[in-house]
């Protein structure tokens, strides 16, 4: 199972965070996502780990997108960043999101 969050900015410039992935809601809003960050268990993210995050950036409707998981070094598969739990919960302490 996928979690996601997603933090998102309407073309009216105002921050919401969408309860689910509704991307009929966000085309008919012309809604961009700030971020869409995406908690795997995995120790290994793979090409199927990423199809979540690659449907939205296709659809344009994601700016910057993140997987959170259990690897050890954080690295970039198209387009998408891959972060250890420890990495993001610093990038979290120090604001750098």
């Amino acid at each position: 199972m996928a979690i996601i969050m997603m933090i998102a900015m309407s073309a009216g410039g105002e921050t919401y965070i969408p309860r689910c992935l509704d991307l009929e809601r966000l085309l008919a809003r012309r809604s961009v996502l700030l971020f869409a960050i995406e908690a795997k268990a995995t120790r290994r993210v793979q090409q199927k780990h990423l199809r979540n995050l690659r449907a939205l950036a296709e659809e344009r409707l994601v700016e910057r997108s993140i997987i959170v998981c259990r690897e050890e070094r954080p690295r970039l598969e198209h387009g998408i960043e891959i972060w250890p739990l420890e990495f993001f919960l610093a990038a979290l302490w120090d604001n750098g999101l």
